[in-house]
Protein backbone atom coordinates (compact mmCIF):
# COMPACT_ATOMS: atom_id res chain seq x y z
CA UNK A 1 0.00 0.00 0.00
CA UNK A 2 1.20 3.46 -0.88
CA UNK A 3 0.34 5.36 2.30
CA UNK A 4 2.19 7.70 4.68
CA UNK A 5 0.43 6.99 7.96
CA UNK A 6 1.88 3.95 9.72
CA UNK A 7 -0.29 1.52 11.66
CA UNK A 8 0.77 -1.29 14.02
CA UNK A 9 0.79 -4.87 12.73
CA UNK A 10 -2.04 -5.87 15.05
CA UNK A 11 -4.33 -3.35 13.35
CA UNK A 12 -4.45 -5.57 10.24
CA UNK A 13 -5.61 -8.73 12.03
CA UNK A 14 -9.14 -10.03 11.57
CA UNK A 15 -11.33 -8.85 14.41
CA UNK A 16 -14.74 -9.82 15.77
CA UNK A 17 -16.59 -6.60 16.53
CA UNK A 18 -20.06 -8.26 16.66
CA UNK A 19 -19.58 -7.98 12.92
CA UNK A 20 -16.44 -9.73 11.62
CA UNK A 21 -13.92 -7.31 10.14
CA UNK A 22 -11.51 -9.32 8.00
CA UNK A 23 -7.90 -8.52 7.23
CA UNK A 24 -8.69 -7.20 3.73
CA UNK A 25 -11.22 -4.74 5.13
CA UNK A 26 -8.58 -3.60 7.61
CA UNK A 27 -6.27 -2.83 4.68
CA UNK A 28 -9.01 -0.71 3.08
CA UNK A 29 -9.46 1.04 6.43
CA UNK A 30 -5.73 1.73 6.53
CA UNK A 31 -5.95 3.63 3.24
CA UNK A 32 -9.00 5.54 4.51
CA UNK A 33 -7.30 6.46 7.78
CA UNK A 34 -4.27 7.61 5.81
CA UNK A 35 -6.50 9.86 3.67
CA UNK A 36 -8.03 11.38 6.80
CA UNK A 37 -4.58 11.88 8.32
CA UNK A 38 -3.38 13.68 5.19
CA UNK A 39 -6.51 15.81 5.00
CA UNK A 40 -6.16 16.73 8.68
CA UNK A 41 -2.48 17.61 8.21
CA UNK A 42 -3.26 20.07 5.43
CA UNK A 43 -6.23 21.61 7.25
CA UNK A 44 -4.26 22.15 10.45
CA UNK A 45 -1.34 23.63 8.53
CA UNK A 46 -3.59 26.35 7.11
CA UNK A 47 -6.02 26.72 10.01
CA UNK A 48 -8.94 25.32 8.01
CA UNK A 49 -11.89 24.15 10.12
CA UNK A 50 -13.75 20.93 9.38
CA UNK A 51 -15.38 18.05 11.24
CA UNK A 52 -15.75 14.32 10.79
CA UNK A 53 -19.25 13.61 9.50
CA UNK A 54 -21.96 11.00 9.04
CA UNK A 55 -20.93 7.41 9.60
CA UNK A 56 -17.46 8.49 10.71
CA UNK A 57 -18.93 10.64 13.48
CA UNK A 58 -21.39 7.90 14.40
CA UNK A 59 -18.54 5.39 14.45
CA UNK A 60 -16.54 7.58 16.83
CA UNK A 61 -19.46 8.09 19.23
CA UNK A 62 -21.01 4.62 19.14
CA UNK A 63 -18.09 2.33 18.29
CA UNK A 64 -15.09 4.44 19.30
CA UNK A 65 -13.72 4.06 15.77
CA UNK A 66 -14.89 2.85 12.38
CA UNK A 67 -18.36 1.33 12.17
CA UNK A 68 -17.46 -2.36 11.70
CA UNK A 69 -19.33 -2.66 8.38
CA UNK A 70 -18.38 0.77 7.01
CA UNK A 71 -16.04 1.33 4.07
CA UNK A 72 -15.58 5.08 3.84
CA UNK A 73 -14.65 8.26 5.72
CA UNK A 74 -16.84 11.37 5.74
CA UNK A 75 -16.03 14.97 6.68
CA UNK A 76 -18.00 18.22 6.48
CA UNK A 77 -16.70 21.71 5.85
CA UNK A 78 -18.38 25.10 5.56
CA UNK A 79 -18.16 26.79 2.16
CA UNK A 80 -15.97 29.62 3.54
CA UNK A 81 -13.42 27.07 4.80
CA UNK A 82 -13.69 25.00 1.64
CA UNK A 83 -12.75 28.02 -0.47
CA UNK A 84 -9.53 28.32 1.57
CA UNK A 85 -8.84 24.64 0.96
CA UNK A 86 -9.32 25.03 -2.79
CA UNK A 87 -6.61 27.68 -2.89
CA UNK A 88 -3.90 25.35 -1.56
CA UNK A 89 -5.18 21.87 -2.48
CA UNK A 90 -3.16 21.44 -5.69
CA UNK A 91 0.05 22.38 -3.90
CA UNK A 92 -0.50 20.28 -0.78
CA UNK A 93 -2.16 17.10 -2.05
CA UNK A 94 0.52 15.44 -4.15
CA UNK A 95 0.86 11.88 -5.44
CA UNK A 96 -0.60 9.47 -4.45
CA UNK A 97 -3.19 11.89 -3.06
CA UNK A 98 -5.60 13.57 -5.45
CA UNK A 99 -8.09 16.27 -4.46
CA UNK A 100 -11.02 15.57 -6.75
CA UNK A 101 -13.48 18.36 -7.51
CA UNK A 102 -15.58 19.44 -10.47
CA UNK A 103 -12.67 21.71 -11.37
CA UNK A 104 -9.78 19.28 -10.99
CA UNK A 105 -11.59 16.27 -12.52
CA UNK A 106 -14.59 17.48 -14.55
CA UNK A 107 -15.69 14.04 -15.77
CA UNK A 108 -16.08 12.66 -12.22
CA UNK A 109 -19.71 11.65 -11.80
CA UNK A 110 -20.21 13.07 -8.29
CA UNK A 111 -20.57 16.78 -7.66
CA UNK A 112 -19.03 16.85 -4.19
CA UNK A 113 -15.26 16.79 -3.58
CA UNK A 114 -13.29 13.73 -2.57
CA UNK A 115 -9.72 13.05 -1.52
CA UNK A 116 -8.45 9.94 -3.31
CA UNK A 117 -5.42 7.69 -3.25
CA UNK A 118 -4.49 7.31 -6.92
CA UNK A 119 -2.46 4.15 -6.37
CA UNK A 120 -5.56 2.23 -5.23
CA UNK A 121 -8.97 1.26 -6.64
CA UNK A 122 -12.52 2.00 -5.49
CA UNK A 123 -14.92 1.60 -8.40
CA UNK A 124 -18.55 1.91 -7.35
CA UNK A 125 -21.10 -0.64 -8.52
CA UNK A 126 -22.87 2.07 -10.52
CA UNK A 127 -19.56 2.88 -12.26
CA UNK A 128 -18.55 -0.67 -13.17
CA UNK A 129 -19.44 -3.44 -15.56
CA UNK A 130 -18.20 -7.04 -15.47
CA UNK A 131 -15.55 -6.22 -12.88
CA UNK A 132 -14.13 -3.29 -14.87
CA UNK A 133 -14.45 0.48 -14.78
CA UNK A 134 -17.33 1.60 -16.98
CA UNK A 135 -15.98 5.15 -17.07
CA UNK A 136 -12.32 5.69 -17.90
CA UNK A 137 -12.06 9.45 -17.68
CA UNK A 138 -11.71 10.23 -13.98
CA UNK A 139 -9.78 9.18 -10.88
CA UNK A 140 -11.30 6.16 -9.12
CA UNK A 141 -8.89 5.55 -6.27
CA UNK A 142 -10.08 4.78 -2.74
CA UNK A 143 -11.65 7.97 -1.40
CA UNK A 144 -12.95 9.92 1.55
CA UNK A 145 -16.03 12.09 1.01
CA UNK A 146 -15.89 15.83 1.67
CA UNK A 147 -19.32 17.39 2.08
CA UNK A 148 -19.46 21.15 1.63
CA UNK A 149 -22.12 22.98 3.63
CA UNK A 150 -23.65 25.81 1.62
CA UNK A 151 -26.17 28.38 2.82
CA UNK A 152 -29.79 27.83 1.79
CA UNK A 153 -32.77 30.22 1.93
CA UNK A 154 -34.72 30.35 5.19
CA UNK A 155 -38.03 30.84 3.41
CA UNK A 156 -39.37 27.40 2.46
CA UNK A 157 -41.00 28.53 -0.80
CA UNK A 158 -37.87 30.34 -1.94
CA UNK A 159 -35.85 27.28 -0.95
CA UNK A 160 -38.00 24.94 -3.05
CA UNK A 161 -37.58 27.12 -6.12
CA UNK A 162 -33.86 27.45 -5.48
CA UNK A 163 -33.34 23.71 -5.03
CA UNK A 164 -35.31 23.00 -8.21
CA UNK A 165 -32.84 25.16 -10.09
CA UNK A 166 -29.90 23.26 -8.58
CA UNK A 167 -31.49 19.92 -9.47
CA UNK A 168 -31.91 21.01 -13.09
CA UNK A 169 -28.22 21.88 -13.36
CA UNK A 170 -27.16 18.59 -11.80
CA UNK A 171 -29.47 16.55 -14.01
CA UNK A 172 -28.10 18.33 -17.06
CA UNK A 173 -24.55 17.43 -16.03
CA UNK A 174 -25.60 13.79 -15.65
CA UNK A 175 -27.19 13.79 -19.09
CA UNK A 176 -24.09 15.22 -20.73
CA UNK A 177 -21.92 12.53 -19.11
CA UNK A 178 -24.49 9.89 -20.03
CA UNK A 179 -24.36 10.87 -23.70
CA UNK A 180 -20.56 10.88 -23.64
CA UNK A 181 -20.06 7.59 -21.84
CA UNK A 182 -23.06 5.33 -22.01
CA UNK A 183 -22.86 4.88 -25.78
CA UNK A 184 -19.39 3.43 -25.26
CA UNK A 185 -19.78 1.32 -22.14
CA UNK A 186 -23.32 -0.04 -21.89
CA UNK A 187 -25.30 -2.38 -24.09
CA UNK A 188 -29.03 -1.98 -23.48
CA UNK A 189 -30.52 -2.93 -26.86
CA UNK A 190 -27.63 -1.21 -28.69
CA UNK A 191 -29.38 0.09 -31.79
CA UNK A 192 -32.36 1.61 -29.99
CA UNK A 193 -30.12 2.83 -27.20
CA UNK A 194 -27.68 4.52 -29.59
CA UNK A 195 -30.53 6.23 -31.41
CA UNK A 196 -31.85 7.58 -28.12
CA UNK A 197 -28.37 8.82 -27.21
CA UNK A 198 -28.04 10.59 -30.55
CA UNK A 199 -31.38 12.33 -30.01
CA UNK A 200 -30.38 13.40 -26.52
CA UNK A 201 -27.00 14.57 -27.73
CA UNK A 202 -28.64 16.60 -30.48
CA UNK A 203 -31.04 18.29 -28.06
CA UNK A 204 -28.27 18.98 -25.58
CA UNK A 205 -26.09 20.49 -28.26
CA UNK A 206 -28.88 22.83 -29.38
CA UNK A 207 -29.54 23.93 -25.82
CA UNK A 208 -25.95 24.29 -24.73
CA UNK A 209 -24.86 26.09 -27.92
CA UNK A 210 -27.07 29.01 -26.89
CA UNK A 211 -25.38 29.44 -23.52
CA UNK A 212 -21.97 27.79 -23.57
CA UNK A 213 -19.99 30.92 -24.55
CA UNK A 214 -17.31 28.86 -26.16
CA UNK A 215 -16.88 26.49 -23.21
CA UNK A 216 -17.21 22.75 -23.00
CA UNK A 217 -20.90 22.11 -22.09
CA UNK A 218 -20.04 20.07 -19.02
CA UNK A 219 -17.59 22.68 -17.70
CA UNK A 220 -20.12 25.44 -18.29
CA UNK A 221 -22.85 23.56 -16.37
CA UNK A 222 -20.49 22.77 -13.51
CA UNK A 223 -19.48 26.40 -13.19
CA UNK A 224 -23.10 27.55 -13.17
CA UNK A 225 -24.07 24.85 -10.66
CA UNK A 226 -21.21 25.76 -8.34
CA UNK A 227 -22.02 29.46 -8.66
CA UNK A 228 -25.66 28.74 -7.79
CA UNK A 229 -24.65 26.71 -4.74
CA UNK A 230 -22.73 29.75 -3.43
CA UNK A 231 -25.56 32.23 -4.04
CA UNK A 232 -26.63 32.65 -0.40
CA UNK A 233 -23.16 32.44 1.14
CA UNK A 234 -23.21 36.03 2.41
CA UNK A 235 -26.95 36.31 3.00
CA UNK A 236 -26.80 35.46 6.72
CA UNK A 237 -29.27 32.59 6.45
CA UNK A 238 -29.99 30.30 9.39
CA UNK A 239 -29.50 26.99 7.60
CA UNK A 240 -26.85 25.21 5.55
CA UNK A 241 -26.87 21.95 3.61
CA UNK A 242 -24.87 19.59 1.36
CA UNK A 243 -25.90 21.17 -1.94
CA UNK A 244 -23.02 19.86 -4.08
CA UNK A 245 -24.02 16.35 -3.01
CA UNK A 246 -27.77 16.81 -2.51
CA UNK A 247 -29.12 19.75 -4.52
CA UNK A 248 -32.58 19.00 -3.10
CA UNK A 249 -31.69 18.06 0.49
CA UNK A 250 -34.16 16.17 2.71
CA UNK A 251 -35.12 17.63 6.08
CA UNK A 252 -32.53 15.56 7.94
CA UNK A 253 -29.75 17.22 5.92
CA UNK A 254 -30.77 20.82 6.60
CA UNK A 255 -28.56 21.98 9.44
CA UNK A 256 -28.65 25.02 11.71
CA UNK A 257 -25.47 26.97 11.05
CA UNK A 258 -25.07 27.90 14.73
CA UNK A 259 -24.87 24.21 15.67
CA UNK A 260 -21.80 23.46 13.55
CA UNK A 261 -19.50 26.38 14.29
CA UNK A 262 -17.63 24.82 17.21
CA UNK A 263 -15.51 21.67 17.07
CA UNK A 264 -13.52 19.67 19.62
CA UNK A 265 -10.61 17.32 19.01
CA UNK A 266 -11.36 13.63 19.55
CA UNK A 267 -9.41 10.40 19.19
CA UNK A 268 -10.34 8.40 16.10
CA UNK A 269 -8.47 5.27 14.97
CA UNK A 270 -5.19 6.59 16.38
CA UNK A 271 -5.69 10.10 15.01
CA UNK A 272 -6.66 13.34 16.72
CA UNK A 273 -9.39 14.87 14.56
CA UNK A 274 -12.07 17.57 15.01
CA UNK A 275 -15.73 16.71 15.65
CA UNK A 276 -18.74 18.99 16.10
CA UNK A 277 -19.25 20.06 19.70
CA UNK A 278 -23.00 19.69 19.07
CA UNK A 279 -22.54 16.15 17.78
CA UNK A 280 -25.66 14.81 19.51
CA UNK A 281 -27.85 17.37 17.71
CA UNK A 282 -26.22 16.49 14.40
CA UNK A 283 -26.43 12.69 14.73
CA UNK A 284 -30.03 12.89 15.94
CA UNK A 285 -30.92 15.09 12.96
CA UNK A 286 -29.37 12.65 10.48
CA UNK A 287 -30.11 9.26 12.03
CA UNK A 288 -32.89 9.80 14.57
CA UNK A 289 -32.29 7.29 17.36
CA UNK A 290 -28.59 6.86 16.64
CA UNK A 291 -28.06 5.06 19.97
CA UNK A 292 -29.80 1.96 18.63
CA UNK A 293 -27.23 -0.59 17.54
CA UNK A 294 -28.33 -1.90 14.14
CA UNK A 295 -26.00 -3.83 11.85
CA UNK A 296 -26.34 -2.20 8.48
CA UNK A 297 -24.87 -2.57 5.02
CA UNK A 298 -21.76 -0.93 3.66
CA UNK A 299 -22.30 2.48 2.15
CA UNK A 300 -20.82 1.38 -1.18
CA UNK A 301 -21.97 -2.22 -1.52
CA UNK A 302 -20.57 -4.01 -4.55
CA UNK A 303 -17.62 -1.64 -4.85
CA UNK A 304 -14.43 -2.96 -6.45
CA UNK A 305 -11.71 -2.34 -3.87
CA UNK A 306 -7.99 -2.92 -4.43
CA UNK A 307 -5.40 -1.41 -2.10
CA UNK A 308 -2.40 -2.68 -4.10
CA UNK A 309 -3.23 -1.67 -7.67
CA UNK A 310 -4.35 1.61 -9.25
CA UNK A 311 -7.83 2.02 -10.73
CA UNK A 312 -6.30 2.24 -14.21
CA UNK A 313 -5.62 -1.51 -14.00
CA UNK A 314 -9.38 -1.98 -14.12
CA UNK A 315 -10.00 0.01 -17.27
CA UNK A 316 -11.91 -1.86 -19.91
CA UNK A 317 -9.84 -2.61 -23.01
CA UNK A 318 -12.26 -1.22 -25.58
Amino acid sequence: MNIKHSLPDEFFREEDMVFTVDAETKRIWAVLIDLLAEFDRVCRKYGIKYSIDGGTMLGKVRHNGMIPWDDDIDVIILRSEYEKLLMIADKEFTNPYFFQTMQSDPEAVTGHPRLRNSSTTAILKSESKNGKAAFRTFNQGIFMDIFVLDAIPDDINVRKKYCSELVRWKELMWRIRWVRHETLYWSLRPSRFLRLCCILKERLSLMITKIRKGKDPLIFCQEEFDKACRRYENAGTKFVSHLLFMPDPPANRIVERSKILEVVDVDFMGLKVPMLKEWDYYLTLIYGNWHKYVIGATQHGGCIFDVDHPYTDYFDSL
